[in-house]
């Protein structure tokens, strides 16, 4: 795999910083917060090019908060600088970095891959399917707490292989490693406990208390945009051994959640076999 370097420059080019910020403001739901941050938008970029090209990036702390629909989560919002400077790391730095190793099938994050690709991807494999054999049989897999359970090393080694940027590498390793303080989890518990004394409902307060911390040197932080990208990249081999290593035709990963079609009942358990492995 060929490494990339010089590529930091991108994300303190002025333009992209001023399109990153008119794009994070028009997703904030906050529009008062919106509208104030764009009234000083020159401040506001030359701030963020500053901590970027000094990489002096002292993020604020997540406002974590819980959210009910379409069950209890955890969401870890920054604040709308943190944003884009966030978004633009994840951009330049990222997603425009791996795009071409991806396999067609890996949905999310990705431009015109999103979950209309992925339904249409599956209807494509399905009539492909049922035209070739009379009967076919499908696997649906997902990973349990995927985005708590990302090992940092792991996911650390699997960038460093395909950036060869100190740079980046150094900022990158700063964002992942944000989920290592104290207060998150902190945090964390006091939202449950919080939740639960006011619940009279034995599932929403089981649903409540199954809500993950975060262990030392995993997981990413839930909402932000390298999150992702990292979420996707990290999988990104073990897509590559479904389709290479198990000769999978068949595959459709949105994130985490996997549809794998077959003609064979027996080598879909099989592969299941392998996979659990």
């Amino acid at each position: 795999m060929k490494r990339v370097s010089n590529i930091y420059y991108k994300v303190y080019d002025i333009d992209n910083i001023s399109k990153m910020c008119d794009l994070v403001c028009s997703k904030v739901r906050n529009k008062e917060k919106a509208e104030k941050f764009m009234l000083y938008k020159t401040e506001h970029i030359i701030n963020i090019r500053n901590k970027l090209i000094s990489k002096n990036l002292n993020f604020s702390r997540y406002n974590i908060f819980l959210i009910t629909d379409p069950k209890s989560r955890v969401i870890m919002s920054q604040s709308i600088e943190d944003k884009v400077i966030n978004h633009l790391i994840a951009k330049y730095l990222l997603v425009d970095v791996y795009e071409n190793i991806y396999t067609n099938s890996m949905c999310a994050t990705r431009i015109n891959k999103g979950s209309s690709y992925g339904i249409n991807l599956v209807k494509k494999y399905l009539n492909e399917i049922k035209y070739k054999n009379d009967n076919f049989y499908y696997l649906k897999l997902d990973i349990k707490k995927y985005f708590y359970n990302i090992d940092h090393d792991i996911l650390k080694n699997i960038l460093n292989r395909k950036i060869k940027d100190k740079d980046v590498l150094d900022v990158l390793y700063k964002i992942i490693d944000s989920t290592n303080s104290t207060y998150i989890n902190d945090c964390i518990k006091k939202l449950k406990n919080d939740r639960i004394k006011y619940l009279d409902n034995l599932e929403l307060i089981k649903e409540t208390e199954e809500i993950p911390l975060y262990e030392y040197d995993k997981g990413c932080s839930i909402g932000n945009q390298t999150s992702q990208a990292f979420g996707l990249i990290y999988l990104c081999g073990f897509n590559h051994y479904l389709k290479e290593n198990l000769h999978l035709k068949y595959v459709v990963n949105y994130m985490d959640d996997f549809i794998i079609i077959h003609e064979d009942k027996n080598y879909l358990k099989y592969c299941l076999e392998k996979i659990e492995k």
